[in-house]
Order: structure tokens, then sequence, then C-alpha cells
């Protein structure tokens, strides 16, 4: 059983013993006049709060790591909001409880793989503040840190269902991951450029739908994954109504279209979600086979270029006969030691938005 919330931190005396090392400054209290020496001063790591403040702070470090500015509303929405799932947030933090050294998050979400309901925790978010990085030591902060992430999953409900940890690092950190036994590298993941071309008869038997903004089916959502759930033989996040709900309409920041896909005459049978800045991507998508194929493809295609005024239109996964252009991303799909690796396990076909970059 799922509830929607925070997972309660595990008390471990493991994780608090070993310094940080390398000089410099940190988030928070540290500065030019009485800079924070990582050398001698020793982190502690605990459950980031959800005080505003709390959240802030690791907005804060959020930008100073990655350049890209996180709002509150966004980061509430991602670990506060998911339907049907927990949420982990493990911070480092100086020995005084000040200043913000590191973090790493995790979303649990229902998912699927053969038929049987499993786990899928998303690790996402792993950072630690520049000043604060040890490179390869186990002892180190980003090695303590994923400890204590690999000790909380474990600790959540250990007789529900199977656990399937993953994440989407860059191939810099997925190869560190990797060297400390954290990660198992499952692929690179690739762009697929598709280009229009003529349809034969039977694409002219296609429909495509946008839904309007704040009006999607949901029930029909549901009914689309029960349809199309049996397909599934890899490791997958449910894609319900509620989940689509969540993850796309009610994004803080992206905009998102619906596009629900069908014969010209009948129910739809499946759905795209789409978006157009800063390039067309198509970021999700639950199609049967058939529709997978070029000829019923390329109609989408040519209504998604004739409704947006947009293209080509690019996505994560191959359309059979289509003419496409395969270009290697940065991002590395790897999965995270919760236990124990899962190397008989199908790899799961992740699309974009199973990132939070997308």
């Amino acid at each position: 059983m799922f509830t929607t919330g925070p997972i309660p931190m595990r008390t471990s005396t493991s994780s608090t013993k070993a310094p940080i090392r390398g000089p410099g400054s940190c988030l928070g209290s540290g500065s030019a006049e009485n800079p924070l020496d990582a050398t001698t001063v020793p982190a502690h790591i605990t459950a980031l709060g959800r005080s505003q403040d709390d959240i802030v702070q690791a907005c804060q470090l959020f930008e100073t790591v990655f350049h890209h500015p996180a709002s509150p509303a966004w980061w509430a929405w991602k670990y506060h909001q998911p339907p049907g799932g927990q949420s982990i947030n493990l911070v480092a933090r100086t020995s005084d409880g000040g200043d913000l050294l590191g973090h790493v998050g995790a979303v649990v979400l229902p998912g699927q793989y053969a038929g049987q309901a499993v786990r899928m925790a998303h690790l996402t978010d792993v950072m630690v503040h520049p000043k604060a990085r040890s490179g390869l030591q186990t002892d180190g902060l980003y090695g303590r840190l994923m400890a204590a992430m690999r000790e909380q999953l474990q600790a959540v409900a250990p007789d529900a269902s199977p656990l399937y940890a993953y994440g989407f690092p860059g191939r810099t950190p997925s190869r560190l991951g990797a060297r400390l036994k954290l990660y198992r590298p499952l692929h690179t993941c690739q762009e697929y450029q598709w280009h229009e071309t003529r349809g034969g008869w039977l694409d002219r038997l296609c429909r495509l739908q946008a839904c309007a903004e704040g009006a999607w089916p949901l029930d029909l959502i549901d009914r689309i994954w029960l349809d199309n759930a049996s397909q599934q033989e890899a490791p997958v996040v449910i894609r319900s109504g509620a989940y689509l709900q969540w993850r796309y309409a009610s994004h803080p920041q992206k905009p998102y279209t619906l596009w629900l896909v069908g014969p010209l005459m009948g129910v739809p049978v499946g759905w795209i979600i789409t978006r157009r800045q800063p390039k067309p991507v198509v970021v999700d998508a639950m199609l049967p086979a058939p529709w997978r194929a070029a000829a019923r493809w390329h109609r989408m295609l040519r209504e998604l270029a004739r409704t947006s005024g947009d293209g080509p239109w690019s996505g994560w996964f191959s359309v059979r006969g289509a003419q496409q252009e395969i270009t290697p991303t940065m991002i590395v799909a790897v999965e995270f030691d919760a236990g124990g690796f899962h190397p008989q396990w199908s790899v799961p076909q992740f699309q974009p938005g199973d990132t939070d970059v997308f």
C-alpha cells in the first residue's frame, strides 16, 4: 500500500562520523570573512524538513550546484504532491545544524513489472556543494549521502512489493557512481528525431486530438493504461490518470499538451504528451505496438506539425519503419543499489518524462 507523504528518517549512527574533506566556504553562514573549513567541520545527515526555510535552502543549494534556479513551488510539487507515492529528502548539514552541504532525494511511485506490482524509486537532485566535495572516497559526503539513501530505501516497507531504484545522472556522475558500486549503468538515453514522410491509406484512418488545458480525461487515461499494461515488459511507473495529472497537468513551470490517439471513427487507444519549448519533444507516450509503426506515426507527426506549427519532433523511442536520426544524449539511465541490483530484469524503456528535466 502506498501512502502519500515523506518517509520517516531512519536513525543511523554509521553516517555521522566521517569528516568532510576539501577546504572552502559553503551556503548559509559561511563567508569570505569566516569561511567554513570542510576538513575540520564534520557534517551530519538527516531528513530535510518541510518548512519554507528548509525548502528555500534546498533550492539555493540546487542553484549553486546546477546553475539553474529552483522555486519552492516546484520543490513542493515534486516531493510533496506525487499521487500514491512517497518521498525521501536527505541532507547533509554542518555539525551545528546550519549550512546545507548536500542533498539526495527519491520519489517512490507505484509501478509494474511482469504483471506484478513494484515500487519505482526515482533518485533525483543528487548534489554536493562544490566546497564540500571529496572525490571518490566512500566516506566522503557524496558516498555517505548515497549510503544513507540506500539504508532509507531498504527500511521502507521491506515486506511490500519489490523495489526498483533508478536515476538519470550525466556521464561523469554515472561513472563516479559506478566506481563506488552505487550505480549499474543501463544505457545512454538516445534521442530519435523522426522525419515526416508521405503515408499510405492506413494513416488516413488515424486521429490525433489535443485535450483542453484543465480538462484531461483521467478516467479514459486509466482505461488506456489497463488496456496496455500487459504489453509493458520492463519495470515502469504506472501511467494512471492521477500520475499524468500530477506529472504534467499540474507542473508549476512547464506547459504540456496531452493528445489522444485512436482510429478515425473509434475511441482513443493511446496518448502522447508533448512540449514545444525549448524544442518540440514527445516527452511521454502510451501507445499500442501497432501505433508505433511508421504509417500511423507519420499521420500523427503531420497532425502535430499542422496544429502546433513546430517540427521536427523527437523522443526517446524508435518508430518501426520510420526515417529517424539517432543522437546519444548526455543522460545515462542507471539502476541504484537499494539492496541489490536486478540484472535479470528487463531494462526499462525510459522516456523523457521519466526524468525531471523535460
